[in-house]
């Protein structure tokens, strides 16, 4: 029972309905980020924000480099924004109270399957014929091409569904480290402990706080990561777009 309760505390701070003004606000600052490169441009400097930009459409663009994706009319700059867009949420996740957007299921599995609907509806617009050849193994035989159709449709559906629940599931396990290692810091300062052990007491705090210094860095790192894995598999599912 203790065990269980000990997992509700760790996950409320992934329910919605624990929000409150403060878990907002880093929310709330970033929509700025927007605002700050718009100011730039109008005054003809180039900021860092908008430097730091253009690395990033950068970045997006060399994810369809050499695939059909690149080809497709709004696809590089839906994805760049997707890119930007999920590392914003990420970082500031990871603001204290503040509110995990991308670890809720009702994001990063919806926007997967969202950009997944698009590509296989421009694909039949351009060409069904092509968009559907996708389904059928190539050399199959002709008795088995039915049964391997409807494998790769079940296949293919999951797709979104798993590069949505990626992005959430490694989210969360990261956040949930460091609240548990946070948990443990607190528990660390309030401590009475006497003075003979208080150089144990020290050393014990000292390298915790650097534990959660670093899993925190490593955690910015994941963050950044994940959202380019989840643009590059989305790269790479718009190679199957017909050209």
């Amino acid at each position: 029972m203790a065990y269980l309760k000990i997992m509700m505390d760790l996950l409320s701070s992934f329910d919605s309905f624990s929000m409150s003004n403060i878990s907002c606000v880093p929310l709330w600052l970033s929509m700025g980020v927007g605002v700050f490169v718009y100011l730039g441009s109008s005054w003809g400097l180039k900021t860092v924000l908008e430097v730091s930009l253009l690395k990033v459409f950068s970045v997006a663009g060399s994810l369809v480099f050499g695939k059909s994706g690149k080809y497709i009319s709004g696809f590089l700059m839906s994805l760049s924004g997707v890119f930007l867009l999920l590392i914003s949420l990420n970082l500031v996740g990871l603001f204290p109270y503040s509110y995990s957007v991308t670890c809720q299921a009702s994001v990063g599995p919806v926007m997967a399957l969202l950009m997944w609907s698009c590509l296989w509806v421009s694909g039949l617009r351009v060409s069904w014929g092509q968009t559907i050849c996708v389904l059928i193994p190539s050399y199959a035989p002709l008795v088995m091409i039915p049964f391997l159709m409807l494998v790769e449709v079940v296949t293919v559906s999951l797709r979104p569904i798993t590069l949505g629940l990626r992005l959430m599931i490694n989210l969360t396990a990261g956040h949930m480290i460091i609240s548990m290692l946070a948990q443990v810091n607190v528990f660390l300062l309030l401590l009475r402990v006497g003075s003979d052990v208080l150089s144990f007491w020290v050393v014990a705090w000292g390298l915790a706080f650097v534990g959660s210094v670093g899993l925190l860095m490593a955690e910015m790192a994941v963050g950044v990561l994940q959202a380019y894995i989840f643009c590059i598999l989305l790269g790479l599912y718009s190679d199957e777009h017909p050209s």
